[in-house]
C-alpha cells in the first residue's frame, strides 16, 4: 500500500517536479524567479515544444498556477520525451 502523504517536490534545473503517481500530465513549477513564465513559453514555442500554462488552470487566489507547466507525458515515447526535454532546456537557457 502506498503511503498516502504527498511526495516532496524534486529539483530539477530551475523546475520543481511532484512525480505522480499516474495520469497524463506533469505539472512542474518554475522555481527560479529570474525565469519569466510568459517568455519562457515564446521562447520554448520557438524551439518546436507546445504546452498549456498553468496560467490556464487557476485554482484560486494565491496559487502558483503562473508558475507552472502542463506537460502531457502519456503517450509519448521515451526519445521524444528526452528530445522535448532538451528544447525546453534550450529555451530556459535564453532566459
Amino acid at each position: 500500500m502506498r503511503s498516502q502523504r504527498p511526495s516532496r517536490p524534486r529539483r530539477l534545473g530551475v523546475f520543481e517536479i511532484d512525480a505522480p503517481d499516474g495520469g497524463l500530465f506533469l505539472w512542474p513549477r518554475i522555481a527560479d524567479d529570474s525565469i519569466d513564465a510568459d517568455k519562457l513559453a515564446d521562447e520554448a514555442t520557438a524551439e518546436g515544444v507546445s504546452y498549456q500554462r498553468g496560467s490556464f488552470f487557476p485554482s484560486g487566489p494565491g496559487t502558483d498556477s503562473a508558475r507552472r507547466l502542463r506537460l502531457a507525458y502519456g503517450d509519448t515515447s521515451i526519445e521524444r520525451l528526452s528530445e522535448g526535454a532538451a528544447r525546453l532546456g534550450r529555451a530556459v537557457a535564453k532566459q
